[in-house]
Order: C-alpha cells, then structure tokens, then sequence
C-alpha cells in the first residue's frame, strides 16, 4: 500500500511538472498561486477559547498603548488601556435592558487579529477593537433585536486623581487629571444619557467584587441592536471632543481600517504549507510581533507585554529580522535602526563611545549597560543592506559603525583581539538588586566574540562597498586575528564544544548554556568556527538544555541549576538565567539544527512552538519564557512576559531562514535557496521580499526522494541571480544557479536525491559539488528529558545561589 501510495505522489508530482512546462510561456505574466483576501486569511485565523480555559489577551495601538484584558472574566488589579504605564480606564461593564452581559456566562470567545469577540445565547455580542495608531477602543455591542444598553466604564482607584465631566446633550463624557492635562473621552455612537450614579451595576451577583475600581458614571441609550462606544485618549480636550465625534461616524471603517492593515502585512509575505496548524501559529507570530513594532520614542520594537513595553537594544536587533526582513516591512526596519541610531553616544571620551541603549524609557530615560546591543545592531544593518541593496542608508549608517568599532577598540578590546564586558552586559544581564550577576559571565562571553567578529567582518563588508578600502583591510585583519584567538582560547578539548566564556584571569568557564550556539549562527559572511566543532556544538546543547518545548540556560546538571521561576526559598530572578527555558534561544536551535541535517528533529521543536502559540498563555503568541518542568497533565508552564518580541521573531525567522533556507544579497543581486525542510512540510508556497517592492514566488514540492522547486519573479526591476543549494544522500551540499527575469518561470525537478542531476526547464543539468560536505549526523541525538533532582541546594538552603554571589563577589566560581 506504501508503494502504491508512493508511486502515485511520484506522477502527480511528474503530471504537474508537465503541465506547468508545457504552459510556461503562455502563462508566465500569471501569478504562481493566488495570494487569497484579507477575509480568506482571517477566516482561518480565529482562535477559539474555551470557558474552562480562561486566557490573557492584549492588543496594541502601535502608538504607546495597550488594552489587555482576559478571556471569560474581568480585569483586576491588572489589565485595562496602558498607556505610560498608567491603567486609568481598568475595563467596563455592560447591561442588556435589565441584564448584565456577564463575561463569566459566555458561550464563546473568540480571539480574532483585530478584536476579541465575547459572544452569549441570543445573538449578544460584545467586540473590543484598539484604535490603529491612535490610543483609544472601539467597543462594539449586538444583539439580535432592540434592546436598552447600560455601560459602566471602570476606572482605576486612583481616580481621586481626577475629575468628571459630562454633555447631557452630545452624550460625551470626559474624564480629566489637570496636573498631566490627560483626558479620557467617552462617547456612544447612539443618543445616550450620562448618569452620575451608578448603583444600579451592584444589583448583578459578583460586579462589586470582581474587580477593583470605581463605578462613577453609566451611561444609558435608546433602545437599538447594535451600537459602539468610543473610548479616547489625548492630551488637548477641544481636539479630543472633534476626533471622538469623527470617530463615532467611522467607528466600522476604522474597525475594518485595522483589519487591513495586519491583512496587509499576511498577504505581502504570504505562505502555505500542507500543515494548517503550524500555518496558523506562523500568521499570528507575524501578527503578534508587528503589534510590538510602534511609534512612541521613534519607531521602537517593545520587548514584551505586559512590562516590557519599551525598546531594549539587544531585543529589538534579535527580533527585527523576523519581524520586519523576512516579511518585508523594510520601511519599519530602516525606521528602527535610524532611532537607536540617533541614540549612539557620540562622546568619543566616553567610557562607552560607540554603544546604543540597553533600554529606551522615554528619550529622556536611558541605560546604556549592555555590550551586545551595538554589535546586534550593526548585524542588522548588514542584513537590511543585503536585503534592500539600499546604498543611501549604507552611508547614513556607516559612520554608526565606524563609532561602534572604534569605541570597542578604545575601550574594551584585549590583547588577543576579543571584546570584553562586565559581568552582567550580556543578555544574562539579571542583578542581585542591582548590584552583583546573578550569572556572571565576564569578562570574554562567547555569543560577545561571535557578535564582535561578525561586527568586523560586515563592518569591512560595507566599508569597501564604499570605497574605505583600507579600514576594511584593518577591520579584516582583527577579525582573523580574532577568530584565530577565539579557536585557541574556546574550544574545549575534552569534547570540541565551546566554553561559556572566559574569566577575567583568562581560565575558561565549562557550565553548559545555550551560548555557546551562537559562535554556529551569528556569522553573516563565514564562519568563525570548523564545521566539526559547530557539530560537536549541537551535539551538546540539544541532548543537555533542550526540551521538546523549550531551550534551559543552563544545565539541570549543573549545581546551581534552578527547576521553577517562582519559589519561596529563593529570589525569581535566581532561576531566570539558571534554569527557565526561554523561547528566543529555539530561533538559533533550529538555525544550527537544520545546517548541520537535524531538521526532522528542529521541526519537532518547532511544532510545539507553534502548539503554544495556539492553546497556550496569550492566544497568538509566546511567553518569554517556560519552565523546565511540565504540568502534571504534561503541558508546559508559561512564565515572565505573556508576549515576548524576540520569541515570536525566531518562530518567524526560522521558518524563512533556515526551513526555506533564503539568504539575500541584494548588493549583488543574489539569493540563496538552501532548503532544509521536513518530512512532515511536503508543500510549501510563498512570497518574499527583497530590494525596492520587488518579490519572488515560490513552491516547493516533496515525495519520498523527490523534489521540486518552481520560481517565479514578481515586480523584478532587473534579473536577479539565483543559487539552489541542495543536500545530497551523501552528506555533500551540490548546487546549481539561474537567472530569474521578471518573465521567466523556472522549474526544477530533482526526481531522486541519490542523482546528481535535475531537470531545469526540461533540461538535463548536473549539480556542482560546493566542496561542503557536512558532518555525519548523529542518529541517536534526541532532546534532554527534564529530571527534578531533589537535593538542588537551592531547593534546601533559602537564597543559597545569592549568598554565594554576595559573599564571593567576583570570585565566584561554580562548585563541583
């Protein structure tokens, strides 16, 4: 039956390539597949919620603010329209003639790109929508005939703060704290009347207590169906009262205005697999990390919600490739690279000449701890380079460069050529109440070397595209000076892995963490370690940190591993760099996994990314972190941010990057298709982007030892070259190349992977031998399986990890 099945695939595949050559140029002004309607998309995209599965939700208005409210229940101490960290409004409720609407009694909840839709018997509704970068709600009311609404906004306690004005005539209420001249406007879209009191909310069994704030106003209107209220904030009342009466006559198109918006972005970097599920999790990653891209200080990318709602450096470089390269939101990338760019500290006496923030509070609140962010940051503007070929903002940044390198060397380069920090400048920047490491790591980190010797070598990249022949030749020079110390000093004989990093005496640290990875996956133009080595590498971090569902940051072998997030015996952030599993580390887990021909195993990763997404902690999208150990009922505990930037970017990436394997040049006008699929992904569709509004379609079809790779051009200004690479049976990476004009379409078909020729348009071609051939894969690596060991120290003694830190200071050493 296996046979039949197998042969059968085999002439489909075989009957669809000879229909599509036979039709190639009657039909190649025809698009490769229909990128489906804003509609079509979200119809797929609703998420469910059950009511014994009560969820977190947030929606963003890309300007400063947030609405974050919860599933089947009111919002407490938490929750409500941040805006500035302040919550006036907490959330509301609503009255149906004599009934309240009670959230706890819905039938449905559905959670939908645009809005969260509580849904009863009856046909009653209730729809919360954030404004489009404007801070305000559109909240939404209906029911299948007339009835007599009731709304009771609720304010936080501190509305002592403030005072209260309503029309009797227009319906506007406002709510005002003259020492911030900040005003809050509320508004129905029917004739309505405001009340002062509102008692009346107490006669419903459990508004009193469910949450904290105060009832001060309702607001009643005529009888209707359907209706909305206008919640607004702003700073200049007279402007507020006109914008919230425009907005009352347009509340359905802005509702819709917000719907095309994040249909946009689906449709400009759209893809279909043969798994609807993981498809689903990869459009709401999307989603949920284009709801963190806003416009506040600058474009800004927040690191997480609900308290990491400001720009952090570091964060905001991981997370911009997924977020806006690989989907092509090339204007929000340059945008946010331009901001911190402002941000460089320019004073070249300064200690830190050179660095951008570690955090953007406000611009008049900044922190510039972080070694990392600068040398992310400069990584970032190479792959915008290359996405975009943009040579204006290679000039524009190449002083930025200039300033990051030069401060480096100034201030913070040793001997051999390798960057060095304080104990907590890495992103295991966790403090012992701001003073000594959690997990101290100075004063030479390996993901720093990585990041230092990538700055270099992209730094040199750029320079000679400009013409600054001679600092590339210097910058080139110390990066192979770097990379030849980094071999000697890093790796660890005993098993060719790397070491964490180096003390400040020079004697290497040999806890195992996920860091070490990063000297696989950060280098852009080569590489800075032997294949054997990056091997030995994966070898180690996914048989000892990594979960089926997560990556630890450290060893739970280790002594001062530590099992939970939150325990009495000890202080959160002990465990936070020591233990907890933090979803950005998957992105470079996979990265590495799939060069070296583990993807089978990766995409197992992957999918339970992709299952969290969907049925775990915030709907669309992921923590910041899980623990290491699993719920009785064996699901995963979600712990820090609910929605973390950096870790819904590299589910995103991961897919494009490394799956796909797209790599773009646009300098040169190449691209790189090295694809790494699974098993399990047999169809693969999509579009990408790439220089000034320019794209490419693909399709990507696979049965058994057969392959199949359609390209198609779309808006292309001039050809591009295009670099197929190929894993054989034999471990060996073959290629072939072709030119892609805006007419062509071009099929290959590889009929079985054990031969080394394909068929290009019908034409017999062999593959060339790239002179790569990978290390034989280990057939027995699978994931570390979590075991509590009970008699952790830190289990046992209170606070033991900080009584080390503070009593050794920066003599600590991890014990045997």
């Amino acid at each position: 039956m296996k046979i039949i099945t197998y042969v059968g695939l085999h002439v489909a595949i075989c009957l669809f390539v000879i229909v599509i050559v036979s039709s190639c140029t009657s039909r190649h002004h025809d698009p490769l597949f229909e990128v489906p309607s804003v509609d079509a998309i979200f119809d797929e995209l609703a998420i469910e919620i059950q009511p014994s599965n009560s969820r977190v939700y947030a929606y963003t208005d890309k300007v400063g603010g947030f609405w974050q409210g919860r599933t089947y229940c009111y919002n407490r101490l938490e929750g409500g329209y941040n805006i500035e960290d302040s919550n006036l409004l907490r959330d509301f409720y609503v009255v149906a003639n004599d009934s309240l609407l009670d959230r706890s009694t819905a039938r449905r909840v559905d959670i939908v790109p645009h809005q969260a839709v509580h849904h009863w018997n009856d046909g009653f509704a209730e729809k919360i929508t954030v404004l489009h970068q404007e801070h305000g709600l559109i909240i939404s009311l209906q029911s299948r005939r007339p009835v007599r609404w009731t709304f009771y906004p609720v304010f936080a306690s501190e509305m002592s703060k403030f005072y209260v004005e309503h029309d009797h005539r227009s319906g506007l209420l406002i709510v005002a704290d003259m020492s911030s001249k900040r005003f809050w406007a509320i508004k129905s879209s029917v004739a309505s009347r405001w009340s002062e009191s509102a008692d009346g909310v107490n006669r419903h069994p459990g508004t009193k207590d469910e949450l904290q704030g105060q009832f001060l106003h309702r607001n009643e209107t005529e009888e209707t169906a359907s209706l909305h209220y206008i919640v607004l904030y702003g700073t200049d009342k007279d402007q507020l009262r006109r914008r919230i009466d425009e907005i009352v006559k347009d509340a359905g198109n802005l509702i819709e205005k917000k719907k095309e918006v994040i249909g946009r972005l689906l449709q400009e970097s759209y893809f279909k697999t043969n798994d609807s599920d993981y498809d689903k999790a990869l459009h709401w990653a999307k989603i949920s990390g284009s709801a963190l891209v806003v416009d506040q200080f600058g474009k800004g990318i927040w690191a997480g919600l609900p308290w990491f709602n400001q720009s952090w450096g570091r964060d905001t470089f991981i997370a911009l490739p997924g977020i806006a390269l690989v989907t092509g939101q090339f204007d929000d990338a340059a945008r946010v690279i331009e901001s911190f760019a402002d941000y460089q500290l320019q004073e070249s006496e300064h200690r830190l000449y050179g660095r951008i923030p570690n955090r953007v509070a406000s611009p008049d609140d900044m922190i510039y701890n972080t070694t990392d962010g600068t040398p992310w940051m400069i990584r970032e503007i190479a792959e915008y380079i290359f996405h975009t070929g943009d040579l204006s903002f290679a000039r524009k940044m190449f002083p930025v460069i200039e300033r990051a390198v030069e401060g480096s060397l100034k201030n913070f380069v040793d001997e051999h050529r390798l960057l060095t920090h304080d104990d907590a400048d890495t992103w295991m920047d966790a403090r012992i109440r701001g003073q000594e490491a959690w997990s101290p790591r100075g004063d030479r980190a390996v993901e720093i070397q990585a990041l230092w010797y990538n700055q270099l070598r992209v730094g040199a990249v750029i320079a000679n595209l400009l013409g600054h022949h001679k600092k590339a030749g210097s910058w080139n020079m110390m990066a192979d000076t770097a990379r030849a110390n980094f071999n000697k000093l890093f790796i660890d004989p005993a098993n060719n892995t790397l070491y964490d990093h180096l003390n400040a005496d020079g004697t290497p640290d040999r806890q195992i963490r996920p860091n070490q990875l990063f000297a696989v996956t950060i280098p852009q133009t080569d590489y800075l370690i032997e294949p054997a080595i990056g091997s030995a590498v994966v070898r180690q971090v996914v048989s000892e940190l990594t979960y089926p569902y997560g990556i630890a940051s450290l060893s739970q072998n280790d002594a001062y591993f530590h099992p939970y997030h939150h325990d009495q015996i000890y202080h959160f952030d002990a465990a936070y760099h020591n233990g907890l599993c933090w979803h950005w580390n998957a992105g470079p887990v996979v990265s590495a996994m799939t060069r070296f021909g583990y993807q089978e195993l990766a995409f197992r990763l992957t999918r339970h990314l992709a299952d969290q997404i969907l049925h775990v902690g915030m709907p669309g999208s992921l923590s910041e972190l899980v623990e290491p150990q699993l719920n009785d009922d064996g699901s995963v505990k979600p712990s820090g941010t609910y929605s973390q930037a950096w870790s819904v970017s590299e589910f995103v990436r991961n897919f494009y990057q490394d799956y796909l394997g797209i790599h773009v040049n646009m300098l040169n006008r190449s691209v790189i298709i090295a694809p790494k699929l699974p098993g399990a992904l047999d169809h693969v569709e999509f579009v990408y982007n790439f220089g000034e509004d320019e794209q490419v379609q693909c399709m990507f079809e696979q049965s058994g030892s057969s392959r199949l790779y359609v390209f198609q051009g779309s808006n292309l200004d001039e050809d591009i070259n295009i670099t197929l690479k190929l894993a054989g049976m034999d471990y060996t990476i073959y290629e072939t190349s072709f030119r892609l004009n805006k007419k062509d379409r071009v099929i290959i078909n590889w009929s079985d992977i054990s031969n080394h020729r394909v068929s290009i348009d019908g034409r017999i071609v062999a593959l060339q031998e790239t002179g790569v051939v990978l290390p034989v894969r280990d057939p027995d690596l699978s994931f570390q399986t979590f075991r509590l060991n009970p008699y952790l120290k830190c289990l046992q003694i209170q606070n033991y990890l900080e009584q080390i830190r503070i009593n050794e200071g920066q003599n600590w050493r991890p014990v045997d």
